[in-house]
């Protein structure tokens, strides 16, 4: 499993052009980007997910996702489901992510998600200047454009007993 198939960074780049819509703009900004784990393969069985959402990944009216049209609406699993579309996607890390950030900070306002991880690619797919990268890079602007503020830096790795281990990062070079 590789660091970057459970990648959980918040960035704002800068950027011109281009929008995301919404009746309400998220205030914190989260990037799901990566592999199949992120895309999230929880309760896919035989190509068909059980539609079974764990009690930490329930939809929370204060966590919003980007569709691959960038419009922001209620969060809920499976998150990638317009964006890895060549696979049957289930529950990932994102929302269980969003719902306990919201539980351990009071100071976070509407949290954005922005789906981007595609399962059954290669880390050298999401290297800078591909297409998998570029395609997160845009998503990453127009949420910027949007008017979003940049959140914690996090990188969520799991451990063996299937929980995640949260380490603050600096990212550099989007």
């Amino acid at each position: 499993m590789s660091l970057l198939s459970l990648l959980l960074l918040s960035v704002l780049l800068p950027g011109g052009g281009g929008g995301v819509t919404a009746a309400a703009s998220p205030e914190d900004i989260f990037i799901l980007a990566g592999q199949s784990n992120m895309a999230g393969r929880g309760g896919v069985e035989k190509g068909k997910w059980n539609k079974f959402v764990p009690r930490e990944s329930r939809p929370n009216p204060t966590v919003l996702r980007l569709t691959a049209g960038l419009e922001w609406v209620l969060a809920e699993e499976p998150l990638h489901y317009d964006i890895d579309v060549a696979n049957t996607c289930g529950v990932g890390p994102g929302m269980a992510f969003a719902n306990e950030a919201m539980r351990r900070s009071h100071s976070i306002g509407v949290i954005g998600l922005v789906p981007c991880a595609v399962g059954g690619t290669k880390i050298s797919q999401w290297a800078k200047g591909t297409v998998l990268y570029n395609q997160m890079v845009a998503r990453a602007r127009a949420v910027a454009r949007s008017g979003g503020s940049c959140g914690t830096k996090e990188r969520a790795t799991p451990t063996t007993n299937g929980t995640l281990k949260h380490t603050r990062v600096i990212w550099r070079g989007l």
